[in-house]
C-alpha cells in the first residue's frame, strides 16, 4: 500500500510541476526563450568539447593499435629468424655428428678376431690363483 501512495505522490508532484511550468511560460515568454537559447548554446559547446575529446581519444587509440601491430610483427619476424637460425645450427651440428660417425666407423668384430688369433690356449698353461690381500687390523682401510 505504501508503494501506491508513493506513486501517487510522485505523480502529483510531476503534475504540479508541469502545471506551474506551463503557467510560468505563458506569463514570461521572454524568460523562457532566453533560458532556451542559453541552454542550447551550452549544449552545443559541451557537445563540441565531447566530440573533439572523442576524436583525440580515437586517434590515440589508433596510434596505440598501430604501434602494437608493428611491435608484434617485429617480434614475430625476430622469433621466426631466430627459430630458423637455430634450426640451421641444429642441422649443421647433426651433419657434423653423422660425418664424424662415418669417418670413425670401426669394425669391432675384426678386432675380436685378431685378439682370438693372438691368444692360444694350451693344456700346459699354468693358471695361478689370485691371492687377495686383506688389510691389517687397525688400518684406515677397514
Amino acid at each position: 500500500m505504501s508503494k501506491l501512495w508513493a506513486f501517487i505522490g510522485v505523480a502529483a508532484a510531476v503534475g504540479a510541476g508541469y502545471y506551474l511550468g506551463k503557467k510560468l511560460m505563458e506569463e514570461n515568454p521572454e524568460l523562457v526563450s532566453d533560458v532556451k537559447e542559453n541552454c542550447t548554446e551550452k549544449f552545443r559547446t559541451a557537445s563540441d568539447v565531447v566530440k573533439s575529446g572523442s576524436d583525440k581519444l580515437s586517434k590515440n587509440i589508433s596510434k596505440i593499435v598501430e604501434t602494437g601491430k608493428e611491435k608484434g610483427s617485429d617480434f614475430a619476424k625476430m622469433a621466426k629468424s631466430s627459430t630458423s637460425s637455430f634450426r640451421d645450427e641444429l642441422n649443421s651440428l647433426k651433419e657434423k655428428i653423422t660425418s664424424a660417425g662415418k669417418s670413425a666407423e670401426v669394425d669391432f668384430y675384426e678386432e675380436e678376431e685378431e685378439n682370438t688369433q693372438e691368444t692360444e690356449y694350451t693344456s700346459d698353461a699354468e693358471f695361478t690363483e689370485e691371492v687377495l690381500e686383506e688389510p691389517e687390523e687397525g688400518s684406515e682401510a677397514l
